[in-house]
């Protein structure tokens, strides 16, 4: 696959172990990549401080990679700073969320680049997610308070299970009108509608001349269907949910097993 130029790449579950490091393997198959002239794209659900050191690590700025954080809202050029594309909630869509998530029993959570507002910092996953993202936890009893700037996305988290028994009720005033997606079995994340990591990578790679047939994508979870089915090639991760598997043109091996250096070698990009 010697046409391949673009690498585009989920975090979790995909580019990084269990474990939440980048193994060397992985790594140094990226760097190739790079050094051969593919440029690498960073596509996940996490705000863009959760990305930056991946990206530093992989020498993103360095190669022409791209950041695309929030699922989708936001497209970061890291050498730059410059902001290729962004479309965050509207204000009246943030309170409606707030609003009608109040009634379950969700931990909401929006981050303002430095913290992470929560209405629950003892909740499911709250901490993790503040750690894993680089932002300092700020609790706030009333989340319409801090919801005073532009928000690209809204976090919820609580056990899969119940998630999986609301998830219907906790989506429903806000079909057609917003995007809602599982990013993990324990988060449900609501961006403006039309976003997701899709329709991000149309609006940053197409104007410089990319076809997704030139594109080469990997997977594990929901809120990567969008961005697979855009890619030419789409590679689900040997631990992916079986509707991104049964998608993918191709399967590898798990994140824990060096599966993106392995599909990248024996599908000759590297």
């Amino acid at each position: 696959m010697e046409h391949i130029k673009i690498i585009v790449t989920d975090i979790d579950g995909t580019l990084i172990s269990s474990d939440g490091t980048l193994d060397e393997t992985t790594k140094k198959a990226l760097i190739k990549a790079q050094q051969k002239g593919t440029r690498v794209v960073l596509a996940s659900g996490r705000p863009t401080s959760g990305m930056l050191p991946l990206a530093a690590e992989l020498d993103l700025a360095n190669f022409g990679g791209m950041i695309v954080s929030y699922n989708g809202s936001k497209v970061l050029n890291p050498a730059t700073d410059e902001v290729l594309f962004h479309q965050p909630l509207s204000h009246e869509e943030v309170l409606s969320i707030i609003d009608h998530l109040e009634q379950f029993d969700v931990s909401m959570m929006f981050d303002d680049g430095t913290y992470l507002y929560t209405n629950n910092e003892d909740g499911y996953m709250v901490q993790h997610e503040a750690e894993m993202c680089y932002l300092k936890l700020k609790p706030i009893k009333d989340l319409r308070e801090a919801a005073t700037f532009t928000l690209s996305k809204v976090l919820v988290s609580a056990t899969p299970e119940y998630l999986q028994e609301h998830h219907d009720a906790l989506i429903a005033p806000f079909s057609g009108k917003l995007n809602c997606v599982f990013s993990a079995p324990f988060y449900l994340e609501y961006t403006a509608q039309g976003i997701d990591k899709g329709n991000a990578l149309a609006q940053a790679l197409e104007p410089l001349g990319y076809h997704p047939d030139a594109m080469i994508g990997f997977g594990d979870g929901h809120n990567d269907k969008s961005f697979l089915s855009y890619v030419g090639h789409a590679v689900a991760m040997g631990n992916a949910v079986d509707a991104v598997k049964d998608m993918a043109h191709f399967v590898t091996r798990s994140n824990d097993e060096s599966g993106i250096a392995y599909a990248l070698e024996t599908l000759k990009i590297i």
